[in-house]
């Protein structure tokens, strides 16, 4: 769910792509949506549609300014997920806000690697220890 300041819900998102054994539980989502807020249009994306560059490319094309992705990349996954958060963002030309869980559950060790990429993939902010915590950076859509 996409909340606003006001706690109003703006718009929900239905993950697509499912990875590994999550298509036994769940039921995919069929569109992609970009929802307008006061900050801007913003598109969603959930943890393995990052993957497919597709993804990104229709919420750009929605007329999204800005992408959040919402996600549990675990070990050893790192590397692929700093790469395709940055590659989103460079293929699109567009500011990405990317959230990854920390902690363990039952096998997988969530590793966070949080991070705000300006639309050329460079990290504007992020949060790679392995601690709680916040981070800001301030977006400029020109």
């Amino acid at each position: 769910m996409l909340i606003n300041d006001q706690g109003q819900i703006v718009g929900t998102y239905q993950k697509v792509h499912f990875f590994d054994t999550e298509q036994r539980y769940f039921t995919p989502g069929k569109t992609y949506s970009v929802f307008k807020t006061k900050i801007g249009t913003i598109g969603m994306m959930m943890c393995y549609d990052t993957f497919f560059p597709e993804v990104a490319r229709i919420l750009v094309l929605e007329h999204a300014d800005l992408l959040i992705i919402s996600t549990n990349w675990e070990r050893p996954r790192i590397q692929d997920w700093e790469l395709c958060v940055r590659a989103r963002a460079l293929d699109n030309i567009i500011p990405i806000v990317a959230a990854n869980r920390i902690g363990f559950d039952k096998e997988s060790d969530f590793f966070r690697h949080s991070k705000i990429s300006d639309p050329l993939g460079t990290v504007m902010s992020s949060l790679d220890s392995e601690r709680l915590g916040y981070l800001q950076a301030t977006i400029d859509y020109e």
